[in-house]
């Protein structure tokens, strides 16, 4: 509580102050925050969700398929395309 009582009684700001963000990371830490970030956990999309959305009329029949049990990170095959069931609904 007393840190805030201080903070308040300052007649500075922050606005003018300028940082990079190597003044604030490490090349390190930024070196193990760089890697891919798109790791989304297994797709909870099942073989009758792609069908209902073929039903649906967002997509014909053929055109899309369930990801592989297991895969974690997108990879799709050539010629297709990661799309997300949110954009549908």
């Amino acid at each position: 509580m007393l840190e805030i009582a201080v903070v308040q009684d300052l007649d500075e700001t922050l606005s003018d102050m300028e940082v990079s963000v190597g003044d604030l990371v490490s090349v390190e830490d930024f070196a193990s925050m760089a890697g891919p970030t798109f790791e989304f956990g297994e797709s909870l999309i099942i073989a009758e969700d792609v069908a209902e959305m073929v039903r649906a009329g967002f997509f014909k029949d053929g055109r899309a398929k369930v990801p592989p049990a297991g895969q974690t990170v997108p990879k799709p095959d050539p010629g297709y395309a990661v799309i997300y069931r949110d954009y549908f609904t």
